[in-house]
């Protein structure tokens, strides 16, 4: 049962963006009369938990397309992002709350996966990663990592295989319907550059920029834990590392093929698709000479650097190429400050800046130097 006090908790928690979805409220109006209007949030929310239904209005969103890099004329360089109604954030807060705790409770996550999970974030997965690989080195043993891609991750999902990922996690009765109704019927418009599309239906996908949307998938792509490949996986939602290692470089590439067999298997069972141009392979220290490694009719390309989960690693963890990246972000947020501000601005307002721009970039990923975790 939600009570007024856990509606006036979450929307208390909800970020003050300026973006508004298609019914036009923001978030500073429903937080200014919070008080007066969570009794009866509280009694909508519990008559449709109930029913197992969402209201059809709160299954819109208006999309706006985000460019992540490379060609801009690319429609697969952009990431839709989300905007949902207010009134549905507080929805899927109530469910997010309700589903992560859920999880946690029954262990439903697989130790690899780094979401969602108490104690364990990006940093963490990183940072095992690495550790894994340098105590391989340690011992004179060779290390190889996959980082793989899936494509169009979030929105490629198939509501029937995300059914049955709930139903194998133990979500079922009107729990199980009411994300059922949640993902059915969704429709979307997309704004850019001041236009706006007609409205579209989504029959596949979990919506992005949404609170819920990250921890369906992490539930659906959980069962590749599953899978018994030889790899040690490292997973934080869709970002995937599989590592192998040991004192033979063959059996290694042997490993990883069976495993890339598996991995194949799987996508088509759930209906996914591995990008094969963003899939990539490292080695670190001894190799096998001539090695391929094959993702169906794809033999994939070894490389000495990658970026995952924010940090770039290389294949002989040096780092160097992460703090090159690092000073030229950092140098491009000075510049920016020292051009906008002046002697009348104080030292407390300098400082301001700096942790608003400056220390978030710093402190990522400070861990593989500091060499302990978070």
């Amino acid at each position: 049962m939600v009570t007024p006090s856990d509606i006036e908790k979450i929307i208390g928690n909800l970020r003050n963006t300026q973006s508004m979805a298609l019914d036009g409220h923001s978030t500073k109006l429903y937080k200014t009369c919070a008080k007066s209007i969570a009794g009866h949030i509280s009694n909508i929310v519990n008559m449709s938990f109930h029913e197992g239904k969402v209201p059809d209005k709160l299954k819109v969103s208006r999309v706006t397309p985000v460019h992540k890099g490379g060609d801009k004329n690319d429609l697969s360089n952009y990431r839709p992002i989300s905007v949902i109604p207010v009134m549905g954030k507080i929805f899927e807060g109530v469910v997010a709350e309700q589903l992560t705790k859920f999880l946690q409770t029954h262990h439903v996550l697989s130790p690899c996966q780094y979401g969602f999970r108490p104690k364990s974030s990006t940093e963490t997965a990183v940072f095992d990663l690495v550790s894994s690989v340098q105590s391989a080195r340690d011992i004179g043993h060779a290390a190889l990592a996959i980082f793989v891609d899936v494509k169009k991750a979030f929105d490629a999902v198939v509501h029937a295989c995300m059914m049955r990922s709930l139903a194998f996690a133990g979500i079922l009765g009107k729990s199980r319907d009411w994300l059922e109704d949640y993902l059915r019927g969704r429709s979307q418009v997309v704004s850019s550059g001041g236009c706006t599309s007609e409205s579209a239906i989504c029959e596949t996908g979990v919506p992005q920029g949404s609170r819920l949307g990250p921890i369906l998938f992490t539930l659906f792509i959980n069962s590749l834990a599953s899978e018994d490949l030889f790899a040690q996986i490292y997973m934080y939602a869709e970002d995937v590392c599989l590592l192998y290692t040991g004192d033979d470089p063959r059996e290694l590439t042997a490993q990883a093929n069976q495993d890339l067999l598996k991995i194949l298997s799987w996508a088509k069972c759930n209906k996914v698709t591995i990008n094969t141009e963003k899939t990539k392979y490292m080695t670190f220290g001894r190799g096998d000479e001539g090695r391929t490694l094959r993702y169906g009719d794809t033999i994939l390309q070894e490389v000495t650097t990658f970026r995952y989960l924010g940090i770039i690693i290389d294949c002989d963890l040096n780092f160097e190429a992460h703090m090159e990246h690092l000073i030229s972000r950092l140098s491009a947020v000075t510049g920016a400050i020292r051009r906008s501000i002046n002697q009348s601005v104080t030292t407390e307002m300098r400082r301001m800046l700096y942790f608003a721009m400056c220390h978030s970039l710093l402190l990522y990923g400070a861990i593989l130097s500091l060499g302990e975790p978070p």
